[in-house]
């Protein structure tokens, strides 16, 4: 019995030091990196669509410009702004954008609102519901 429970306890101790890496690992700035791809919203979604595997060699890890509409603002557990954008104010999100923190300034929240056109750069993540781009930096 004591032998299982010290193999819970390393296996729980494990998890919480993974944990931590993950949430504390050092993020890099998209600010002064040319973007790898330069690609309307609708192409860069229809490509995961169609082919995932083959658009996750082509962009994952890549930087990503794109521009689109904000359909909706969130905070995510950090308070950096999340973007979801879309191709139309009509036409489902299909890019979520993670802002990074240190350009995130309140001056740019300010001009954050729904409806408003946008063109970022982000890391490339891949597709969830939504093509993913961290570290995403607003370039108007």
């Amino acid at each position: 019995m004591k032998k299982v429970s010290k193999v819970f306890i390393g296996i729980l101790g494990l998890l919480a030091v993974l944990a931590l890496f993950i949430v504390y690992q050092p993020q890099y700035s998209t600010h002064d990196l040319e973007p790898d791809h330069n690609i309307k919203i609708g192409k860069l979604y229809t490509e995961f669509q169609k082919n995932e595997t083959r658009a996750s060699q082509m962009y994952i890890g890549k930087v990503i410009q794109t521009s689109g509409y904000i359909k909706e603002i969130q905070k995510d557990v950090t308070g950096a702004n999340v973007l979801l954008l879309s191709k139309t104010m009509k036409s489902d999100p299909l890019i979520l954008c993670t802002l990074d923190a240190n350009h995130d300034t309140p001056s740019a929240d300010a001009n954050l609102t729904v409806g408003k056109q946008v063109t970022v750069k982000g890391q490339c993540t891949g597709m969830l519901l939504e093509v993913v781009l961290k570290n995403g930096i607003l370039l108007d």
